[in-house]
């Protein structure tokens, strides 16, 4: 059972596309709200390797709720033209 337990290296599935905060805006519009405080963000091709040490920012946790990150996404896909 023992054996059974000991986790080995894990990995991220697939390709990594990693959202790069790149500048702060002031006020932003999207999707007809008012964004304050907005961050640009760049897509960039990560590695798995990229993950292997972590920062943890302040504003990492509020960064990753769902709801916030939703609306990066759109944001970043219609500034690049992907929606």
């Amino acid at each position: 059972i023992a054996s059974f337990l000991t986790a080995g290296p894990m990995a991220i599935p697939g390709r990594i596309v990693h959202l790069v905060k790149t500048k702060d805006s002031p006020n932003v519009q999207c999707c007809g709200v008012t964004l304050s405080n907005h961050r640009a963000y760049t897509p960039v091709y990560a590695s798995r390797g990229d993950f292997n040490r972590l920062n943890v920012s302040p504003s990492m946790g509020i960064d990753h709720f769902p709801d916030r990150v939703v609306r990066e996404l759109e944001a970043v896909g219609q500034h690049w033209g992907m929606c």
